[in-house]
């Protein structure tokens, strides 16, 4: 848990270091006047977009890519995968089978 959280914190920090300079970029002032444009003169609806609706979105794409980074298991080579487990007990349950067949009246 406490390794998890480590990591979780460590992204995040990242993840904060990497946006704040693209933020400062200026094709964002063009951005801005496309999607902002319509909505002049409608101050409260634009305080809801940028403060609500697009950290909302970008958060939950966040909190998915970690979680995703997060629980991943490393694929072992030397483990075998679900069909040759289940190939595995298959050949076992018939090896119990013709033992047992002999004793059964």
């Amino acid at each position: 848990w406490l390794a998890q959280t480590g990591m979780y914190l460590m992204m995040m920090v990242i993840q904060k270091l990497s946006v704040a300079p693209l933020v400062l970029l200026p094709f964002w002032t063009s951005f801005r006047k496309l999607v902002f444009g319509p909505l002049q003169g409608h101050e409260k609806l634009e305080v809801i977009i940028v403060m609500l609706i697009i950290p909302f979105f970008v958060n939950v794409f966040m909190f998915w890519v970690q979680d995703n980074i997060l629980m991943k298991k490393p694929k072992r080579e030397d483990s075998p995968n679900f069909e040759s487990g289940l190939n595995l007990l298959q050949a076992e349950e018939v090896e119990l089978r013709e033992v047992l067949t002999p004793y059964r009246i």
